[in-house]
């Protein structure tokens, strides 16, 4: 699964929510407020709408099952474990199965000696 539009909106609202709390506790220090009041209004700031709607999550698992459906199961893992950030999966895969390629043409030709 790229990434897709949503996605992106909501990653880009998160950060904009990050920005927006490191500037408050920034204002709030310079004018002396206390922890426990700065640590209140970070929370407020992270906490406002902070909620996937039930529709985009319907539409994910709809988008997610005609994948599957399009793809055999092994196709559609092969396809997700080839995006970058599942890199190191794919390398313990591609091990695993060396591995046991390696293992299994060894009893091969033991077999045939």
């Amino acid at each position: 699964f790229g990434m897709d539009h949503r996605a992106i909106v909501w990653c880009y609202a998160q950060l904009k929510r990050v920005r927006e709390v490191i500037f408050s506790l920034v204002v709030t220090t310079d004018q002396g407020i206390e922890g426990k009041e700065r640590r209140n209004i970070a929370k407020h700031i992270l906490l406002q709408n902070f909620s996937l709607s039930s529709s985009f999550q319907s539409e994910v698992i709809a988008q997610r099952n005609r994948f599957l459906q399009q793809n055999s199961y092994y196709n559609a893992v092969a396809i997700q474990l080839a995006a970058p950030y599942h890199l190191n999966s794919l390398l313990k895969l591609i091990v695993l199965s060396a591995l046991l390629h390696s293992f299994f043409i060894g009893l091969f030709l033991k077999s045939i000696h």
